[in-house]
C-alpha cells in the first residue's frame, strides 16, 4: 500500500520532478553514510537492472514509471558523489591517545568554547608515530596561554595530549568524528603548558594574510567594546570575541550574525550591486550604461567570492556562495532569479561537492529559510497581498521574513542545539534592519 501511494505521489508531481531531486540525491548520501559504500554500486546494480527490464518492457518509449526510475538515478548519483568526497579527503587518524611532542605549522587560529587559545596544525612530527600513520591535522587548544598570538603558517612545537576525535554522546546527536573526517583532522587535544615557535612564516597563505589585515585595520580603528564583534562580523576572526557576548546573542538567537553565512554575504553582494549599478548608470557612456545590471552584477559576485576566501571554507558560507553567486548569474542572464528551481540547483551543486553539508546545521537551516522565505513570498504576490506603500511594505515584509525563517528553522535548531528562543523573532526583527540598512552599507563603505 505504501509502494501505492508513493508509486501515485511521483505520478502527480512528474511535471515537478526536478524540485524533488534534491531529496533523492540527499537519500543516496544518507544511505552511503550510514551504511557504507557498498550502498553506491548497489545503487548502481539495481538501477542498471531496472533500467535493462524497463528497456525490454517498454522499449524507448515513455510511461509512469520512467519518474521513479530518473529518482532512482539521482539517488546513485548522489551516494558516488558521497563516495568520491569521502575518498578525495582521507588521511591517517590517530586510534589510541597520544601524549608527547608535537610539531606542525599553524593552519587556523581560533578560540574553543571555554575562549581557549585553539590551533589547528599541519602536523610534520609527532615522534614515534611514523610519518605514513600520523596525522595530517591535529587540533589542539592551549587553556593556560596569554601570550601573544602567533600567525598562521608559525612553525611550533609543544607538548600535547592528542586523543582521536570522538563520536556522538547521545544517539542520532552531533557525530564530531564524522565532522572531523572530512576536516583530515587525525586528533584533538591540549597542552598544559604554552608552545616554542621554530621560525617565521615559511609559507604565504593569500587569503589568511587578508583576514588577519583585514582585523588589525579593523582594531585600529574600532573601540575595545565593539572591537570583537566588528572583526566577527567582518572579517570572520573570533579571537577579541567575548564569551559573554556569544551567550547573550545565543539567549537571544541572533548567532547567526557572527557566522559569516547568508545575511552577509547577501547584504555585502547587495550593496556592491547597488553601488556599482548606481555607478554604472552615472557613468556617461552608453554601453556602461546599457549594461549597468550585468556589469554590477558581475562585481558583486567577486565581491562575495573574496568575503568568501578571506572568512575560509565553512559550509554556511559555501551554501550562501553558491545561493547568491546563481541569483547574480541569473540577474546577467536575465532570467528569473527567486524561484525554487534556482535554489534546488543549488543545493544539488553544494551537496555534489561536499557531501557532508548534508548533515551540517548551516546548510539544513539556509535552505529551510530560503525555500519558506520564496514560497511565501511567491504567495503573496500571487494573491496580490502588496501594499502601494514603500515603507509599509518594507516593516510589513521584515515582520513575515522574521516570522517566517524562524519557524523554518526553528524545528532544525532544536535538533540541533536542544534550544528554541522565545524572543528570536523580536530581536531578530529590530537587529536585522539595522544589520540591512547601516552595518553593512557602512562596513562596505569603509573598507572601499
Amino acid at each position: 500500500m505504501l509502494w501505492f501511494h508513493l508509486f501515485t505521489e511521483i505520478k502527480q508531481q512528474r511535471n515537478n520532478l526536478f524540485l524533488w531531486s534534491p531529496m533523492a540525491f540527499a537519500f543516496g548520501i544518507a544511505a552511503t553514510f550510514a551504511h557504507g559504500h557498498w550502498i553506491g554500486p548497489a545503487l548502481f546494480i539495481i538501477l542498471l537492472i531496472c533500467v535493462l527490464g524497463y528497456l525490454g518492457y517498454y522499449g524507448v518509449k515513455d510511461s509512469a514509471i520512467l519518474p521513479l526510475l530518473m529518482l532512482l538515478f539521482v539517488a546513485t548519483l548522489g551516494a558516488g558523489a558521497a563516495s568520491l568526497r569521502s575518498y578525495t579527503v582521507w588521511a591517517p587518524a590517530l586510534s589510541y591517545p597520544y601524549y608527547g611532542e608535537v610539531q606542525g605549522v599553524i593552519r587556523t587560529i581560533d578560540r574553543s568554547a571555554s575562549g581557549s587559545l585553539r590551533v589547528t596544525l599541519r602536523v610534520e612530527a609527532m615522534d614515534p608515530i611514523s610519518e605514513r600513520h600520523r596525522p595530517r591535522y591535529v587540533r589542539i587548544s592551549f587553556p593556560k596561554y596569554t601570550g601573544d598570538i602567533p600567525e598562521i603558517g608559525h612553525s611550533i612545537k609543544t607538548t600535547a595530549y592528542v586523543t582521536p576525535p570522538q563520536g556522538p554522546v547521545e544517539p542520532d546527536g552531533f557525530d564530531f568524528r564524522r565532522h572531523a573526517y572530512f576536516q583530515s583532522l587525525g586528533g584533538v587535544g591540549y597542552a598544559r603548558k604554552g608552545f616554542e615557535l621554530i621560525d617565521a612564516p615559511r609559507e604565504q597563505r593569500f587569503w589568511k594574510d587578508r583576514q588577519r589585515r583585514l582585523s588589525i585595520f579593523i582594531a585600529e580603528h574600532m573601540p575595545d567594546r565593539s572591537l570583537g564583534f566588528a572583526q566577527a562580523i567582518i572579517s570572520g576572526d573570533r579571537l577579541n570575541l567575548s564569551l559573554q557576548v556569544i551567550e547573550d546573542l545565543r539567549r537571544t538567537n541572533l548567532a547567526h550574525l557572527l557566522a559569516i553565512s547568508g545575511l552577509h554575504m547577501g547584504l555585502l553582494t547587495t550593496v556592491v550591486f547597488s553601488l556599482l549599478r548606481m555607478i554604472c548608470v552615472i557613468i556617461p557612456i552608453g554601453h556602461i550604461r546599457w549594461h549597468a545590471r550585468s556589469i554590477a552584477a558581475f562585481g558583486a559576485i567577486l565581491a562575495g567570492g573574496g568575503l568568501f576566501g578571506t572568512v575560509g571554507k565553512f559550509d554556511c558560507n559555501t551554501t550562501c556562495l553558491c545561493h547568491d553567486c546563481l541569483f547574480l548569474w541569473l540577474l546577467i542572464l536575465s532570467r528569473r532569479a527567486l524561484t525554487l528551481r534556482s535554489l534546488v540547483l543549488a543545493a544539488l551543486i553544494i551537496l555534489a561537492l561536499r557531501s557532508e553539508a548534508l548533515y551540517s546545521p548551516g546548510f539544513q537551516m539556509s535552505f529551510a529559510a530560503s525555500i519558506a522565505l520564496v514560497s511565501v513570498f511567491d504567495f503573496i504576490t500571487r494573491r496580490g497581498w502588496v501594499s502601494s506603500g514603500l515603507v509599509l511594505n518594507y516593516i510589513t515584509g521584515a515582520i513575515v521574513s522574521s516570522v517566517v525563517a524562524g519557524l523554518a528553522t526553528a524545528p532544525i535548531a532544536a535538533i540541533h542545539f536542544n534550544q528554541i528562543s522565545q524572543i528570536g523573532y523580536i530581536a531578530n526583527f529590530l537587529a536585522v534592519p539595522v544589520m540591512a540598512l547601516i552595518v553593512a552599507p557602512a562596513a562596505v563603505i569603509a573598507l572601499a
